[in-house]
């Protein structure tokens, strides 16, 4: 006895699927997913499908383009990684807490630029201030919240421009890398490169020259700077002037004021001391110090 598929299917207490009889058949129309020119296909037992539509198709494009952007970000992040210090790598603005209204105020600025990321309306930040203010904590803030969506580069400018100029001996390991090519082509290409401390190391000519090409890769695009230099500084030869104007392309300049984070409270301060009153006012209990 030979057992049709219909059968089989009702044996399986499958009968609405795909392949028991076809009941009816609707008039073709635009499906408003994927706008192909479809019919609604009805079987015996309620199961109905769409002829000609190409949702799914879609649909698993859209995934994956999804998952290379995804991997296409991570590439840029993993890119800055060495740059990045451990304790920022996964900081929030939670994290962050001013101790004055003009660090508040930055703050602020900071969380709606991240809030408001638009990669076609390029706006550049410029954090500048004294040390242990938090200017590299509020840009890794921002950094952490765009990584996931966008291609981000974070860049100590220090260690780069020490990298590139090993990267010039032939024999080193960045050199047969193509350590500088690399890195030229993820700051250009990156939605947004944060340039850290800018102004820490580059002195010489040659450096001066290789910053300014990385800072004028970014004409027209996102950029954050931060640095411990002033004005007068970034201004005091024309070297430094060039990069201080192509930086502030586009930019907002946001001033840190307040106390060394790293150093408040670790010290005794004495007006005037003797040697006796220093040898009885030490700067920790001698009986738990802190190391």
């Amino acid at each position: 006895m030979t057992t049709t598929i219909t059968e089989s299917l009702k044996n399986l207490n499958i009968s609405n699927y795909k392949f028991s009889p076809i009941v009816s058949e609707s008039e073709p129309y635009i499906c408003p997913g994927c706008f192909s020119k479809v019919q609604d296909i009805t079987h015996e037992g309620g199961y109905t499908w769409k002829l000609g539509c190409n949702c799914n198709v879609n649909q698993a494009a859209k995934k994956s383009q999804e998952r290379y952007e995804v991997i296409k970000h991570e590439r840029y992040y993993r890119k800055s990684l060495p740059f990045i210090p451990p304790k920022f790598q996964n900081v929030s603005f939670d994290d962050y807490v001013p101790t004055n209204e003009t660090n508040s105020k930055v703050k602020r600025i900071c969380e709606r630029y991240a809030s408001n990321y638009d990669p076609y309306n390029p706006q550049s930040l410029f954090l500048y201030g004294d040390t242990g203010l938090g200017k590299s904590m509020l840009s890794a803030c921002i950094m952490n919240e765009l990584k996931t969506q966008y291609k981000i580069m974070y860049v100590d400018v220090n260690q780069l421009l020490n990298n590139i100029s090993m990267s010039w001996n032939s024999n080193s390991e960045l050199s047969k890398a193509n350590y500088q090519e690399r890195m030229t082509t993820y700051i250009r290409t990156a939605d947004l490169v944060i340039f850290d401390d800018v102004g820490a190391s580059a002195r010489h000519s040659t450096m001066m020259a290789v910053l300014l090409t990385f800072i004028q890769s970014r004409l027209g695009k996102h950029s954050i700077f931060t640095t411990n230099l002033t004005h007068q500084e970034l201004t005091a030869d024309k070297d430094w002037k060039r990069i201080f104007s192509r930086m502030m392309e586009n930019g907002t300049a946001l001033e840190l004021k307040g106390e060394d984070h790293r150093t408040k409270g670790k010290f005794t301060a004495v007006a005037h001391p003797t040697v006796k009153e220093v040898s009885k006012q030490p700067g920790y209990d001698l009986n738990n110090p802190p190391f």
